[in-house]
């Protein structure tokens, strides 16, 4: 055993001796290190022991730990710190700090450095201290804590020239925005686009105007580039290209509008630059983008794929294989394959995961598109499991967009439970913590979930009421542009407008408007358009007494739905059907259905059909 090696024959019957009286022993595993047999014999000897009396142990058995070159720093922290000998504990401390950094352990590195930024003034011969600031910044970025790193980066930039300057600000304004700390982050980058000839678009018809006149250029110009190294860039081109990939994955979950403005820009600024790993990252969010057309775009963005897969086969890179998962997996999300969505959201996770690091936006953004498309395929019991661990991970790094659009957008798992009042809370609570200027996709999923809360618990009043009240709103955002945004909202509408209609003695006006949603919805040619506009023609038709006909648009509806794999929306629509019907066939109907979303974990079959479905159906 090593460490006896160092020990003379007195030392080592101490050691005997104390072992047979089971005070000390060798720690399980490791043979070659003694530990205090149990804490209450550690706590009395220390107990014992004056201040100094402690320090001078620690300092004589660092020093002797220090001759070990097997010995971890971090042990040789512990000591020297508790003997006071600062200098030797900032010297082990950044040792330390980049070992664990090595071995992918950031949080434990973030720690180290902190000891050794603390220390600073008590050792000179350390590294600068800007120097200590980016490797703490960068770990705690690489952690997903954005917020904290965000400060140390402001704190490093005091003390760059101007060029280091303004990327230091660019990495703290990108770790403020996918922190969804939005405010402090778009104010730093006015001023960092300002001084590299840029600008954000002040409105979301400026961001569309931007956006429409890039990809035209883009268009013109085609992609094809002169091959660059990285070193031949200027920090300038590197910077503008950076500083647009920063904008783009902070405002994408948040302003859709603009980051789909200022991706057009990152690509074209990419492929002048001619340097394949930023034309390739851009390339795969170009994609993610113009994606949310819809199938209406389907090979425009097919064409972009074959690019980027060329670049792909060319230089292979981890960070951007993640995000061609990803973002094709986004392809299947925007038109309605949500199986395929789930088998690339799970490879591009387990790429990011694995083979990435510093890649926390880029994990929450295949989550999330996961979790979506296991709603829309039903899979409730699946969300209900996976949902708490990602919500205490996201939480403890202060992640306030995620966790705003997770309460915003999953509020099925307590409705599922038949707890709205649950839902409600968490969804409030949720939007509370968040930027209350502008109108952001968390105000938009926030609005969607108050409504579709309320109409679970038939205040049909107050949902009308509320969807009305905002829709102005929505449709100055530009949000409604994306396709599956506008098929969502334009239902959530038509499900209000019918559902007052229930209470309203203007019945007609009502009809009329949800008629008109549904015109709009069979305009639209995503897969799963048709089944919504027959769930709401079968509503009015059921209102309006013409039951037969709202049984063959129900019946044709939920064929579809399944066709399509949207298992909760054919599931509700099954059990409406078997109300309706009225007779030993529909209750056949209704059992199928409500064991189909109990086995969901649903409790209330009745309350998620008010929601996806309202109306007496009698």
């Amino acid at each position: 055993m090593r460490i006896l090696k160092l020990l003379q024959q007195e030392e080592l019957s101490a050691i005997s001796l104390l072992r047979s009286q089971h005070l000390i022993r060798f720690r399980e595993n490791f043979n070659d290190e003694l530990e205090i047999y149990h804490d209450r014999i550690r706590e009395a000897i220390i107990r014992n022991l004056s201040t100094s009396e402690r320090q001078l142990y620690h300092h004589k058995l660092a020093l002797a730990l220090e001759i070990s070159s097997s010995i971890d720093p971090e042990i040789l922290v512990v000591h020297f710190l508790q003997a006071s000998d600062l200098e030797k504990t900032a010297k082990y401390a950044l040792i330390a700090g980049d070992k664990a950094c090595q071995a992918l352990a950031f949080d434990q590195a973030a720690h180290f450095y902190q000891i050794c930024i603390n220390l600073y003034d008590k050792n000179a011969s350390l590294e600068s201290l800007k120097t200590l600031q980016i490797k703490l910044a960068t770990v705690l970025s690489c952690v997903g804590r954005g917020a904290e790193a965000a400060q140390v980066f402001l704190l490093a930039s005091e003390e760059a020239e101007v060029e280091e300057w303004l990327d230091l600000q660019r990495r703290a304004a990108e770790q403020f925005l996918v922190s969804g700390l939005i405010t402090e982050g778009l104010s730093l980058f006015h001023t960092i686009l300002n001084a590299l000839g840029m600008q954000l678009p002040t409105t979301p018809q400026e961001a569309v105007d931007s956006l429409l006149e890039i990809r035209q250029e883009i268009s013109a110009r085609g992609f094809n580039f002169k091959e660059r190294a990285e070193s031949e860039l200027s920090r300038e081109e590197k910077l503008s290209i950076d500083a647009c990939w920063s904008i783009v994955i902070g405002l994408t979950f948040i302003d859709t509008i603009r980051a789909a403005g200022f991706q057009a820009r990152h690509l074209l600024l990419a492929l002048e630059a001619g340097e394949v790993y930023r034309i390739s990252r851009a390339l795969a969010m170009e994609v993610g983008h113009r994606a949310a057309g819809g199938k209406a775009v389907l090979n425009n963005v097919f064409e972009l794929v074959e690019q980027l897969t060329i670049l792909l086969d060319k230089v292979p890179n981890p960070h951007t294989l993640g995000l061609y998962e990803l973002v094709v997996g986004s392809i299947s999300y925007f038109n309605g394959d949500w199986k395929e969505t789930c088998k690339f959201m799970r490879e591009g996770e387990k790429i990011f995961r694995e083979q990435c690091v510093n890649v926390p936006w880029e994990i929450d953004a295949t989550k999330l598109y996961l979790l979506r498309a296991l709603y829309y395929l039903g899979e409730i019991k699946e969300i209900t499991h996976q949902l708490p661990g990602l919500l205490k991970e996201v939480q403890e790094r202060s992640n306030l967009w995620i966790v705003a659009l997770i309460y915003s957008r999953f509020y099925i798992v307590a409705l599922a439970e038949d707890l709205p009042t649950l839902a409600q809370k968490q969804v409030n609570e949720a939007i509370s913590n968040w930027s209350q200027e502008g109108f952001y996709m968390q105000h938009y999923w926030n609005l969607f979930a108050n409504v579709e809360i309320l109409l679970y618990s038939q205040q049909y009043s107050k949902a009308w009421e509320l969807i009305d009240k905002a829709w102005s709103k929505l449709t100055e955002s530009l949000l409604l542009r994306v396709e599956i945004f506008s098929l969502e909202t334009l239902y959530l509408h038509a499900r209000c407008a019918l559902a007052i209609a229930l209470e309203s003695d203007e019945k007609d006006k009502f009809f009329i408007l949800a008629k008109q949603d549904a015109q709009e919805i069979e305009n639209r040619q995503a897969v799963w358009a048709m089944p919504l506009a027959k769930l709401i023609y079968a509503m009015i038709a059921d209102q309006t007494g013409d039951k037969t006909t709202a049984i063959l648009q129900l019946e044709q509806a939920e064929n579809e739905l399944i066709a399509v794999n949207m298992y909760l929306y054919a599931y509700c629509t099954c059990y409406r059907r078997g109300q309706l019907m009225n007779n030993s066939e529909g209750e056949n109907l209704k059992q199928k259905a409500s064991e189909w979303l109990n086995n969901q974990t649903i409790k209330n079959v009745a309350g998620i059909a008010n929601m996806l479905i309202p109306g007496h159906w009698e």
